[in-house]
């Protein structure tokens, strides 16, 4: 009984200091955005893309620390796999990264403008940042030998 009300105080703290970051972070990065609007500064729109990329995927790495940290308590030698790393990790860091790579010097053709549409570019691009910086720490794996 003490351990489960001990488990479930420690997921319910998490979850709350994990939303408080989520409400916290996405208020800076809205807060970025009106003074996009007010000054139309290019700096301050890829400053605004740059955040939300970053943001996102640390959000991806806090959704992953409880696994890690069981992973942490078991036996054995850490591994990294990098077959899960590179066929989940690359796409989704390039749909991620797709609105900065869109706006940016960097052409590769349009390829990614239909990641880049409004109100849809947004939800895809956040998604794939969560889920690069969750596979991140997932591809973390302890193998007992």
């Amino acid at each position: 009984m003490k351990n489960t009300l001990a488990r479930f105080l420690s997921y319910f703290g998490y979850t709350v200091i994990l939303f408080i970051i989520t409400y916290r972070g996405f208020k800076y990065e809205y807060l970025i955005a009106d003074q996009t609007s007010e000054d139309y500064g290019t700096i301050t729109f890829y400053k605004q893309m740059v955040f939300f990329l970053i943001f996102t995927i640390v959000l991806g790495v806090l959704f992953a620390l409880p696994s890690l940290a069981k992973k942490i308590m078991r036996q054995g030698k850490w591994n990294f796999d990098w077959v899960q790393f590179l066929s989940v990790g690359i796409p989704s860091i390039i749909v991620a990264a797709a609105p900065l790579i869109h706006f940016s010097s960097i052409s590769i053709g349009g390829l990614l403008s239909p990641l880049v549409l409004p109100g849809y570019g947004r939800f895809i691009s956040a998604i794939a940042g969560i889920a690069f910086g969750f596979n991140m720490l997932i591809c973390i794996k302890k193998v007992n030998r």
